[in-house]
């Protein structure tokens, strides 16, 4: 696949007309503000439902439907139900409480659920507003967690499976997988998975390598087995990314840190190829275009679904 049809988007792509009421300039890069972040949540507010109905359903041998109108049924409450307690057989940690708002938080009211692609026990796949390409992904906590640093373990394992099987995805599409995790200036934990044309891995790690160097930054390469707590204190930003095989890299911030770094490298000549999409709000898309491509990922994820099994 190449560049020109990874990055194709939509018909009903639209630019964002609020740059003057966000209060920000195109580009800002140290700054936090809209550009730094991906919502794809409102303030609508939603009924919150407990996993009950997936019970009874499996206990009536009722068969898990996915259908072409979005989340499958058993799994709609799911999305609207507590984060595990520190009660659940699924975990021994209770997320903390998040100081304001968070719009990644699943078990919050403001979901828009149309944009959630599958949801496991701890974490969940989701498309980003203004995404680099059509299938471009979050892998967020259902709970709040605001860095790899500072997540229970049995989540990051279940995000780790996620990452695998989004993998195995793009690599049966003949497309490399790269991810990374920006823990600096966000609330949240993200790890952003985007598709790229298949590129070696010593050429991709180099994009990152190059541009780093242009900006101040002097990356690290890190074994794959190795802890980010033994890179970094909890707490400490940092910036890493992954590959399909072989060493991450990672940089610990101190200082200024563009926000959109990873967008930057991303649509650079060597990879995408589209220095127009690096602000995301420039790749925003009409609600109904975004529906679309949620079930259109949900039903070409369906094969490598793990949660399927849950």
């Amino acid at each position: 696949m190449d560049t020109q049809e990874l990055v194709q988007q939509p018909p009903a792509i639209t630019n964002c007309p609020y740059h003057h009421l966000l209060g920000t300039k195109k580009g800002e890069g140290d700054v936090e503000d809209g550009g730094g972040q991906q919502f794809f949540f409102d303030q609508k507010s939603l009924d919150v439902a407990g996993r009950k109905r997936r019970q009874q359903q499996e206990g009536r041998g009722g068969k898990r439907n996915r259908g072409d109108r979005g989340v499958p049924d058993y799994k709609q409450s799911a999305l609207f139900s507590t984060p595990p307690s520190s009660h659940s057989p699924h975990t021994s940690h209770t997320p903390p409480a998040p100081r304001g708002p968070c719009w990644f938080c699943l078990g919050g009211p403001q979901v828009e659920k149309h944009l959630v692609i599958t949801v496991g026990d701890h974490s969940y796949l989701a498309l980003p507003k203004g995404g680099l390409v059509p299938e471009h992904v979050l892998i967020l906590p259902i709970g709040h967690h605001g860095a790899s640093t500072s997540t229970p373990q049995e989540v990051l394992e279940e995000m780790k499976r996620f990452r695998d099987s989004l993998k195995r995805y793009y690599n049966s599409k003949d497309q490399s997988c790269i991810s990374f995790e920006r823990n600096f200036k966000s609330q949240h934990l993200q790890i952003q998975v985007v598709p790229v044309p298949k590129t070696p891995e010593a050429a991709l790690r180099q994009v990152f390598i190059d541009h780093g160097k242009s900006l101040g930054l002097e990356f690290t390469e890190m074994d794959r087995a190795t802890p980010l707590t033994d890179m970094v204190p909890v707490g400490a930003p940092y910036f890493v990314a992954h590959f399909d095989e072989g060493p991450q890299l990672f940089v610990r911030i101190r200082g200024r840190f563009p926000l959109q770094f990873g967008r930057e490298v991303l649509c650079s000549p060597l990879l995408l190829a589209a220095p127009q999409r690096v602000d995301w709000r420039e790749c925003s898309l009409s609600k109904e275009a975004e529906t679309e491509m949620a079930a259109k990922m949900r039903t070409n994820f369906e094969p490598f679904d793990f949660t399927d099994d849950l």
